[in-house]
């Protein structure tokens, strides 16, 4: 579900991302899922994906300019446009 998302930001932003490489992603997410400040939300219909986000939490110390906080980055959102078809709308 990553590969149209990936290819999108390498063709739009090729000089910050690299060719699609699907072990090396497979690999990466492996160990992304483990780490507790990420957040992977599956969207599913009847045991099919069609979507999924992933989000991180982040955590700020308070300094002597702001207050400790703490922050929701959104790294990727995908979801299936046409399951049929296959097309994806990505951000």
């Amino acid at each position: 579900m990553n590969k149209p998302i990936h290819e999108l930001h390498a063709f739009m932003y090729p000089q910050y991302f690299r060719e699609y490489h699907f072990e090396a992603i497979r690999d990466s997410f492996k160990k992304l899922v483990k780490d507790n400040s990420f957040v992977f939300l599956l969207l599913e219909d009847e045991n099919e994906s069609f979507g999924y986000a992933w989000v991180e939490l982040r955590n700020y110390s308070e300094t002597v300019f702001t207050k400790a906080r703490q922050a929701l980055f959104v790294h990727q959102i995908s979801i299936v446009n046409d399951q049929n078809g296959g097309d994806m709308e990505q951000s």
